[in-house]
């Protein structure tokens, strides 16, 4: 850093005096002040440039004028406290004319001046330095913060498997703290079963064989949890070293120069031996050279810093005291000075003991007689703040070094989704280049439906603080593939600026993804052979007990239908006897009467049914007109009041071929059905036509129909859905019409009725 910063006016120091010289010349600002009213006392050039007052009107103010109102307080009281002669006051905030506000450190001496109380100051600006220690600390606590608060474990293992490093957030997955996992073998958390194989593949990935492994450990409290992790090879100047990997439980599926000196103390007008106490005082070096860069002054704070005693030094050029490598910078400085301008750099003084000092050097020319007669040199120590920036670069490069080798893909964008940061890994995975895909947003690498699915995550995310994963997420690569993945989301933050954008874990589930759905069909498969297999077996039981009960039904049928028909005949004579003797009976004997007649041919049927379907049945078959059979079944079962009947008869029917005495049961039983099948009425329609060699007779209802489920068993002996009868009505019906040639179909919806048609063989004897 240079600068055209004029040397101080020859007038000021009195001709002659080298510390007067000293005080008005020195780079770094520095001013006298009364340590009871806190005003200006004097001030040197430096100070006066720098915080852009004239003298005058620096000397009109007071310490509080050039500190923000907020630090007043502080400088009070920091006044009052019982101090030492050399004192190091620490870092503050002054304020310039311009109204900008610079860090300083302060250095303070007491004396005597002019009969007061005072203290002489030395103000360096430290702005540019803690500007760049800021920067780099927020450098590298980004990339501490963004290992430690990847909500999967980040880990490093020596080559024996003992953790060198492990992220915090490991407590919540072992109930360990990192500190406690800290060289200690990873085996002692691993489930017996499982060690083995994982000793085998932590000693093949020493060997160059890199890949995932899926294991169980053990948490503090002895519960088991399950972990996928990756590692990569950690290579130290070429040799390995041990390994870096990441862990995450998957428990659930099986979830970052130093700008220009603050001037200092206020100008001396004291003599030599004020001056000399001041620059005596100085906690960094100081140096006076003559034109030939030779050493005319070096207090003890320089002396110090390489080594030797002041005196030893006079008379040498600060090369003897520099290390080799920077010297030719001492030369390309010197030549600056000599031209008039500030020179501010780095460099390294050699200790007498042979180590190097690290030190920021800041030199002023003064003349004399407006010549250039040397250079005035502040010379600080940085040895602590070089470790320190050290420190953080070795730490920043670790992380970044950790991240640059996950197997995995790690990402951070802005709250607008657009990349800030991401590893290598994941711009592999999506195909594209680094300069492609930095400031790419989220939105251009999958469709829309995905898009609003992973932005209401984030959303959720950002509003609640908690980390959040994201499964089966479908990214769409810049060759147009697409592949599935599971995405961490966890909020970065900054002291400053707060909520800035989010970061994570991106995982590659491509081939997992193809293996669930593989066993997802396949399990679908087995479902349908085991369902259809039960299907089977069913009907083959119900179709067993069928037979077992019709065999009970044959040989119960002839013994209970004579026992049953006797009694009935019985009955059905005494209420033909009752009717004959009481014509005039009351309306209720007579509704009695009509019920008990009704139940006796109701019982009557069902005995005629069994029978009918527990022998061979025989047909007397003749030509029958099929007007005159559907006439006498309605005659035979007569019709309820609330239905009406409606017949539909192709005219020049020709007769069919069949017992006319079965086939008026069978079409007795499809109307009784129909009957039952209307309990409020309604209309029955009874049609006949000609269906090729065959006469189609059809019984039609408006009642509930039939469930599809049922269609199937209506013809199945014993099965019923009435309250009333066994279930043989419509077996005996296909039983006799089958036993004349001909068949039965049905047709049937629910809650709109059902249709039952006779198809039976025309009497070609006669019809000729």
């Amino acid at each position: 850093m240079k600068s055209n910063r004029k040397t101080a006016p020859e007038t000021t120091p009195p001709p002659g005096d080298s510390f007067h010289l000293l005080f008005y010349n020195h780079p770094t600002p520095m001013w006298i002040y009364d340590l009871e009213s806190l005003a200006f006392l004097e001030a040197n050039d430096a100070a006066v440039e720098k915080y852009g007052y004239t003298r005058e009107e620096f000397l009109r103010l007071t310490l509080k004028d050039i500190r923000p109102q907020e630090d007043v307080a502080r400088l009070v009281a920091d006044v009052k406290k019982k101090r030492p002669s050399l004192q190091h006051s620490g870092e503050w905030r002054h304020h310039l004319r311009d109204g900008r506000i610079i860090d300083v450190e302060i250095t303070s001496h007491t004396l005597e001046f002019r009969g007061r109380k005072a203290a002489l100051v030395t103000a360096h600006d430290i702005t540019e330095r803690k500007q760049a220690e800021k920067n780099l600390q927020e450098s590298e606590t980004r990339y501490r913060s963004l290992v430690e608060n990847i909500s999967d474990v980040i880990y490093t293992l020596d080559l024996h498997g003992k953790f060198t490093y492990v992220s915090p957030v490991v407590e919540r997955l072992s109930k360990y703290t990192a500190s406690e996992l800290i060289g200690r073998n990873f085996a002692e958390f691993i489930y017996p079963a499982d060690l083995p194989g994982l000793l085998e593949n932590f000693n093949q990935t020493l060997q160059g064989d890199l890949g995932s492994h899926e294991y169980r450990i053990l948490d503090r409290d002895g519960a088991l949890h399950y972990i996928r992790s990756s590692s990569q090879l950690d290579v130290k100047d070429g040799t390995v070293v041990g390994l870096n990997g990441i862990m995450t439980e998957i428990t659930e599926r099986k979830q970052a120069d130093i700008t220009e000196r603050k001037q200092a103390e206020e100008a001396l007008r004291a003599g030599r031996d004020f001056a000399e106490q001041v620059v005596n005082a100085l906690g960094e070096g100081l140096t006076v050279t003559d034109a030939e860069g030779h050493f005319l002054y070096v207090n003890p704070a320089y002396a110090r810093m390489v080594g030797r005693s002041p005196e030893s030094m006079l008379g040498c050029h600060p090369a003897d005291f520099t290390a080799p490598a920077d010297q030719d910078r001492l030369g390309k400085e010197r030549l600056h000075r000599i031209n008039g301008e500030t020179s501010t750099y780095e460099s390294r003084l050699l200790h007498a003991n042979g180590h190097e000092v690290p030190v920021l050097i800041t030199a002023v020319p003064h003349q004399s007689n407006g010549a250039y007669a040397g250079s005035i040199a502040a010379i600080s120590d940085i040895t602590e703040r070089k470790q320190a920036e050290d420190n953080l670069r070795k730490s920043e490069e670790r992380f970044r070094t950790i991240l640059d080798n996950l197997d995995d893909g790690y990402y951070e964008v802005d709250l607008k989704g657009n990349f800030t940061l991401f590893n290598p890994a994941y711009a592999r995975y999506l195909g594209y280049r680094k300069n492609e895909m930095m400031g790419l947003n989220y939105r251009q690498y999958m469709s829309p439906e995905t898009a609003k699915d992973v932005f209401q995550v984030f959303n959720r995310c950002y509003k609640t603080g908690l980390p959040k994963r994201i499964y089966d997420i479908e990214l769409i690569c810049k060759d147009g593939t697409r592949r599935f993945t599971e995405i961490s989301v966890s909020l970065i933050k900054t002291a400053d600026k707060g909520i800035v954008g989010f970061r994570g874990i991106v995982r590659d589930i491509s081939e997992r993804k193809q293996a669930e759905e593989e066993i997802s069909k396949l399990n679908a498969e087995l479902e349908q052979r085991v369902e259809e297999r039960t299907r089977e077996l069913r009907a083959a039981q119900d179709q067993l007990v069928r037979q077992e009960k019709l065999a009970v039904l044959g040989q119960l049928a002839g013994g209970v239908g004579h026992e049953l028909r006797n009694p009935l005949g019985v009955i059905n004579n005494a209420v033909y006897l009752l009717k004959l003797i009481q014509p005039e009976a009351d309306k209720k004997t007579k509704e009695y009467l009509g019920m008990i007649e009704k139940e006796t041919h109701t019982a009557e049927k069902i005995i005629t049914d069994l029978l009918d379907f527990s022998r061979s049945l025989s047909s007397d078959r003749e030509a029958v007109d099929v007007t005159r059979l559907i006439q006498e079944t309605l005659e035979r079962y007569p019709v309820p009041d609330s239905v009406a009947v409606h017949r539909r008869i192709a005219r020049n029917l020709p007769p069919v071929l069949a017992d006319s005495r079965q086939m008026v049961q069978v079409l007795g039983n499809l109307v009784i059905n129909a009957f039952q099948a209307m309990p409020k009425g309604g209309r029955l329609k009874i049609s006949a036509a000609r269906y090729k060699e065959q006469i189609a007779i059809a019984v039609q209802d408006g009642g509930t129909g039939v469930a599809p489920e049922n269609m199937g068993k209506l013809f199945e002996p014993l099965f019923t859905t009435k309250l009333k009868g066994i279930g043989l009505g419509l077996a005996v019906s296909k039983k006799l019409v089958e036993a004349n040639g001909g068949r039965i179909e049905v047709q049937s919806e629910p809650g709109k009725g059902s249709t039952f048609t006779l198809f039976l063989p025309v009497d070609e004897a006669s019809h000729g």
